[in-house]
């Protein structure tokens, strides 16, 4: 199974880019890999461990901005 992660967030204001820097090193630091700009995937092998990959990631969402996770 994969985790693909969509997101679309600001990055005009310094604190829009600091959260956008914070996002992205958290989803590295996860093991998420860039399938191209804004998208992300993460192989997973069961049920479980989505729902806890998504449970992580929720902690470093920024205050503003878009994120899908299929």
């Amino acid at each position: 199974m994969r985790l693909i992660l969509f997101f679309d967030l600001p990055s005009k204001e310094d604190y829009e880019k600091k959260d956008y820097r914070l996002f992205h090193n958290a989803l590295i630091k996860n093991g998420y890999v860039m399938m191209q700009f804004s998208v992300y995937i993460k192989a997973t092998n069961s049920n479980s461990k989505i729902k806890r990959e998504i449970e992580k990631i929720r902690k470093y969402i920024p205050r503003a901005g878009n994120i899908r996770i299929i």
